[in-house]
């Protein structure tokens, strides 16, 4: 660069140096811009694919954890047929323990904590209406107990029961109930009784199947009917009432007069561990300062934070109240509780 003059520097000029190399400028060939334009044309085709695909339901991706398997020949998944007006959605899907979370996140511990098998799930839509549509899905809980425990563990108050479940409910948009060691949950993506009328049909198609393994709920129907709250008997598998030697209990609501408290049983292996579990248990409320209180022959009452908890053991049953708010309520559900279950588990 040439040196400046002093006017030059105060308005900013700058002199071009004349001994410096020319601009060289390249003409892009013919074949050099088809290719341009080529790929993007391309792009546009993949950005136009990926719009399509997002405005339409995806079937899950079998990479995710589950099994993905299209319908065979004649079959629909889930279902050996489906009610008219109704047809698949999406291909059959298949959990087991160690993929359950990529499907119910959030809510796969609570199964399998409870004896979880196996998940079966599918999409069912409305052949004529395809904004009305059902996920179902079916989890193989191993037993018809542990099938019921979760069942009763998300049950809701104020639900309407099913015609075809004596285990099950409805809600606003789904379906759930118990078959044999199956718990089952039909979720619509819409509410209203037309679309509750295709979750229903959906539902007794697999109540009228049979359930995997089963067996009877035992416990669940040695509770006494006089004071008991509809379909509040449930199964808590571990841990009840913060005790961790407490598993395989069932617990019932009753209303007692103005009074509402929870009984309930377990069934052991031998009246040995019957009656040293329930001592366990008094022991255990004792450590946290509760007060013996006077109780029926061969039982037990506490009293805890101003409730009354209570306890017995008969054969290989060991029963109880829980939270009853004054001893005379406490005393006489606890000596009904008993004489309703006397012999029955020797």
């Amino acid at each position: 660069m040439v040196g400046l003059t002093e006017g030059q520097l105060l308005r900013g000029e700058a002199i071009r140096d004349d001994t410096r190399m020319p601009r060289v400028t390249r003409t892009i060939s013919r074949r050099e811009a088809l290719t341009s334009w080529g790929v993007i044309a391309v792009l546009g085709v993949v950005a136009a694919g990926v719009l399509w695909k997002q405005s339409r339901f995806d079937p899950p991706d079998p990479g995710l954890g589950g099994d993905v398997t299209a319908p065979r020949s004649g079959g629909n998944g889930l279902f050996a047929s489906l009610p008219g007006g109704l047809e698949p959605m999406s291909a059959p899907e298949r959990f087991s323990p160690a993929t359950l979370s990529d499907k119910i996140d959030g809510r796969a511990e609570l199964y399998l904590s409870a004896g979880f098998a196996g998940l079966r799930a599918q999409r069912i839509r409305a052949a004529a209406d395809h904004e009305t549509w059902y996920e179902v899905f079916v989890y193989d809980m191993h037993t018809a107990r542990n099938a019921f425990s979760v069942f009763s563990t998300q049950r809701r108050e104020g639900v309407k029961g099913l015609p075809f479940a004596t285990q099950g409910y409805r809600t606003g948009n789904s379906l759930c109930f118990v078959n044999g060691a199956n718990y089952v949950e039909i979720v619509a993506s819409r509410t209203g009784e037309k679309a509750m009328a295709g979750a229903e049909s959906l539902g007794r198609l697999l109540a009228g199947a049979p359930g995997t393994g089963g067996g009877d709920l035992g416990e669940a129907g040695l509770f006494p009917a006089e004071g008991l709250i509809p379909a509040s008997v449930s199964l808590t598998t571990a841990n009840a009432f913060s005790f961790s030697r407490f598993d395989n209990v069932f617990s019932a609501r009753y209303r007692d007069g103005g009074e509402t408290l929870t009984l309930f049983l377990s069934r052991r292996a031998s009246p040995r561990e019957a009656a040293g579990l329930s001592d366990a248990y008094r022991e255990f409320l004792v450590e946290l300062d509760a007060k013996e209180a006077e109780a029926p022959a061969g039982m037990w009452l506490v009293e805890l934070d101003g409730s009354f908890e209570g306890g017995f053991s008969t054969g290989r049953l060991l029963g109880g109240v829980h939270q009853a708010a004054s001893l005379a309520v406490a005393a006489r559900r606890l000596a009904r509780l008993r004489a309703a279950v006397e012999g029955k588990a020797p």
